[in-house]
C-alpha cells in the first residue's frame, strides 16, 4: 500500500480502538469454511476488508536457518496468500525477482476496492523449486549472512508466487541410495543382476549410493514398506499416506530372469549398448553408455514396464497397512517412456523426469510432450519434475519458449498434483524472463508467454524495446544449439551435459564475441531508460552479463591449461580466477547469482574435466 500510493497503515491488534473508518483484518475474522491446509477467504463489504486463512503451523519454524528453509515450504500461511492474491489481482503487484528491489507496484493516489467475498486454495499438493542447501552455500559467498538473506529472499519471492507445499512428504527423492551400505552382505538379492552375472556397485561407485536395484525383489519390497511403516509415529499424515519407491540415480539394469519378465513386449535387448555387448559402465558413464544422454529414450530399450509393475507391487502391500497409501516413483533415465501394456491408478504418483535438458530442440519437446500424454493415458497421477534449468550455469542461454511451453501445457493437465523444479539456480540477472515466466505460470496458467512477457519487459520503460532485442540475441544463438553439438562435444570431452559440466559445454559454444555485442545492446537500452527503476534494472542485467563474461573466461583459461599446461597457461587461468573472484565479491550484493551454489557446481565441476582427445 505505501510503495502503492505513500498511505502508511498502521499496524494495530484487532481489538484496539477504531481510529479510522475502514480497516483490514489480516489472520483474523470471516473464516474460511474450507479447513484444508492453505485455503483462504478473501471479502470485502463497505467498510473493511477481511483477509483471513488457514495458518496453523505444520511444523515449527524455531529451528536453525537451513532446516526452517526447508520448513516453510510447508508451513501452513492461508492469510499470506489471501494477502498475496489480493495485491495480484486487485492491484497488478508483480513480483519481478527475489528481494523488496523487484516488487512492482503501479502507482495508485487513491485505493478502492468493490465489495466482494472469495475462497480459494491452492490448486495443486506442492509447487517448488530447489534452492541451495549448507554444502552448497558455504563456499562462493564473501558475506555468509547475505547468502541467508539471499536465499531467504529467493524462498519469499516463490512464496509471492504461490509456490507453497501443502501435502509434503520427506523421502521423495532416490529411495534406496544407503542399502548397499546396509544390505550389501546380508541381503545381496536387494541389487541388480548386472550383465556380467554380479550383484555389486558400478566401478568407480564406492559408497553403493548409484548401486541399481532388483526391483522385482519381493524381499527388497517387504523392507521398504517395512521402513516405511515404522515412520508412522515420527512423521504427519503426509508421510503416512505416501511411500516413495523411487530407483537410485541410475539407469534399470537388472538383468534377472523376472525383472526381464515384467518388461514391455517391445523391448529388444539384442542392439542395446549394456544389454546387447553385456559390458558393465563405469559409474560416471552410467547413462552414457546405455546412449541415454546421446539420444531420446529409445522405445525399444525401455523398462518402464517393470518400474511400474514394481509400483502396483509396492501399492498393492502397502495399502495392508494404509488403504489410502499411495506410491511415488519417478519417468526416468532408461524408465521414462509411458509403459507399453502396464495400466496404473490414482493412487500412483509419477515423477517426470524426461523433459530435454538444453537445447531444447522442436523435435525434442514434441516428443516430451507426447510422453507426457501417454503417462497421463495411463491413469496415473503426475508431478512435473524438469531438471531442464541444471545446463546452463550463469550463461544467458535462453529457452523460455520452449519450457514455458511445456509447463504451460502440464498446468492444464487434469493429472497434475505436484511440481518440482529442479533447480533455481537464482541467475536472475541471466535468466530473468524464464524464472518469471515459470513463476507466473504457477499463479495463472491461463496467461499466455506473449502476456508474461509483456510484464516482464515492461519495468524497463523505454528502454524495453532493446531488452527485448538483448533477450532475442540470446534466444537465436540458443535454438541453433542442436543435439548434434552436444554430442560432439560429449566425444571429445568425454563428459556429458550436466549441473557439473555446464561450464566446459559453454566455452565450447559460446564464442567471448557474442557478449561483446549483446553488451553493446544492454549499452542503447541503458542509455533510454527513462527512470531510476529501469535504469537500475538495465544496470542488473549488464552486471550479470558481464559476470557470465569473466565466468565464460576463466573456463577458456582453465581448459586451455588442461589441454596444454605450461607454467603461462597455468598463471593466465590464475589471473582470470582472481578477476572473476574480485567481481564476484563486489556484486554478490546486487544478488545477480547465487554464488554458492554456482561455486559449488563449478569446482566439482573441474574434478571431472579432462584433456580433450586430439583430433
Amino acid at each position: 500500500m505505501k510503495l502503492m500510493s505513500g498511505a502508511d497503515l498502521e499496524i494495530v491488534n484487532e481489538a484496539a480502538p477504531r481510529k479510522l473508518a475502514n480497516r483490514v483484518f489480516i489472520g483474523c475474522g470471516a473464516a474460511p469454511e474450507d479447513k484444508s491446509v492453505f485455503a483462504w477467504r478473501s471479502k470485502a463489504d463497505e467498510s473493511n476488508l477481511y483477509l483471513h486463512g488457514n495458518d496453523n503451523e505444520v511444523y515449527s519454524t524455531e529451528i536453525e536457518f537451513w532446516e526452517r528453509l526447508r520448513e516453510w515450504r510447508v508451513t501452513s500461511s492461508g492469510s499470506l496468500l489471501a494477502v498475496y492474491e489480493l495485491l495480484d489481482k486487485e492491484f497488478g503487484i508483480h513480483y519481478i525477482r527475489p528481494g523488496d528491489q523487484g516488487i512492482v507496484a503501479p502507482v495508485k493516489k487513491n485505493i478502492s476496492i468493490k465489495p466482494f467475498d472469495h475462497e480459494s486454495k491452492p490448486r495443486l499438493e506442492a509447487v517448488a523449486m530447489s534452492l541451495s542447501n549448507p554444502v552448497q552455500a558455504m563456499g562462493g559467498w564473501k558475506d555468509f549472512a547475505f547468502a541467508q538473506e539471499f536465499i531467504n529472499d529467493c524462498r519469499l519471492w516463490m512464496l509471492r508466487h504461490g509456490m507453497v507445499t501443502t501435502y509434503w512428504f520427506p523421502d521423495g527423492g532416490h529411495s534406496f541410495t544407503n542399502y548397499w551400505e546396509r544390505f550389501g552382505k546380508s541381503n545381496p538379492e536387494y541389487f541388480a543382476l548386472l550383465v556380467d552375472g554380479t550383484r555389486r556397485p558400478l566401478p568407480g561407485n564406492n559408497n553403493g549410493r548409484h548401486i541399481p536395484m532388483c526391483i522385482s525383489n519381493s524381499d527388497l519390497h517387504d523392507q521398504l514398506i517395512k521402513e516405511w511403516s515404522q515412520k508412522k509415529a515420527r512423521w504427519h499424515e503426509g508421510y503416512w499416506n505416501i511411500i516413495s519407491a523411487c530407483e537410485n540415480d541410475v539407469p534399470g539394469l537388472c538383468a534377472c530372469e523376472k525383472c526381464r519378465s515384467w518388461d514391455g513386449p517391445l523391448f529388444d535387448p539384442t542392439d542395446a549398448p549394456y544389454w546387447g555387448d553385456k559390458k558393465v559402465p563405469h559409474a560416471s558413464q552410467r547413462f552414457t553408455a546405455l546412449g541415454i544422454y546421446q539420444g531420446e529414450p529409445d522405445i525399444k530399450h525401455s523398462l518402464t514396464d517393470r518400474y511400474c509393475r514394481f509400483y502396483l507391487e509396492i501399492l498393492r502391500k502397502a495399502s495392508k497397512y494404509n488403504p489410502n497409501v499411495r506410491v511415488y516413483g519417478y519417468a526416468y533415465a532408461n524408465y521414462t517412456n509411458p509403459p507399453q501394456e502396464v495400466k496404473l491408478n490414482d493412487r500412483i504418483i509419477i515423477s517426470y523426469a524426461g523433459t530435454p535438458l538444453f537445447p531444447m530442440e522442436a523435435k525434442r519437446m514434441e516428443e516430451s510432450k507426447k510422453r507426457l500424454e501417454g503417462w497421463a493415458q495411463t491413469g496415473c497421477q503426475l508431478e512435473y519434475r524438469p531438471n531442464a534449468t541444471w545446463a546452463h550455469g550463469c550463461m544467458p542461454l535462453q529457452y523460455t519458449a520452449q519450457l514455458g511451453g511445456e509447463y504451460r501445457m502440464v498446468l492444464h493437465m487434469p493429472q497434475l498434483r505436484r511440481v518440482f523444479f529442479d533447480a533455481l539456480r537464482c541467475e536472475f540477472s541471466t535468466q530473468g524472463l524464464m524464472y518469471y515466466t515459470i513463476a507466473r505460470l504457477t499463479q495463472h496458467p491461463e496467461k499466455t508467454l506473449e502476456q508474461i512477457a509483456d510484464e516482464y519487459f515492461a519495468i524497463f520503460g523505454k528502454a524495453a524495446p532493446e531488452v527485448r532485442k538483448y533477450y532475442a540475441y540470446w534466444q537465436q544463438f540458443s535454438d541453433a544449439v542442436t543435439r548434434d553439438d552436444v554430442k560432439k562435444w560429449e566425444e571429445k570431452s568425454g563428459l556429458h551435459l550436466n549441473i557439473f559440466t555446464a561450464g566446459d559445454f559453454c566455452a565450447s559454444i559460446i564464442k567471448p564475441e557474442f557478449f561483446t555485442e549483446s553488451a553493446k545492446i544492454l549499452e542503447v537500452a541503458a542509455q533510454k531508460a527513462d527512470s531510476e527503476r529501469a535504469k537500475a534494472e538495465v544496470e542488473f542485467l549488464q552486471a550479470g552479463l558481464r559476470h557470465a563474461q569473466l565466468t565464460l573466461k576463466m573456463h577458456l583459461a582453465r581448459l586451455a591449461n588442461l589441454n596444454n599446461p605450461s607454467p603461462d597457461a597455468e598463471e593466465e587461468f590464475e589471473k582470470c580466477m582472481q578477476e572473476l573472484t574480485a567481481f564476484r565479491n563486489a556484486h554478490e550484493k546486487m544478488g545477480i547469482s547465487d554464488m554458492g551454489k554456482l561455486c559449488f557446481y563449478e569446482r566439482y565441476g573441474f574434478t571431472k574435466s579432462k584433456p580433450v582427445k586430439k583430433e
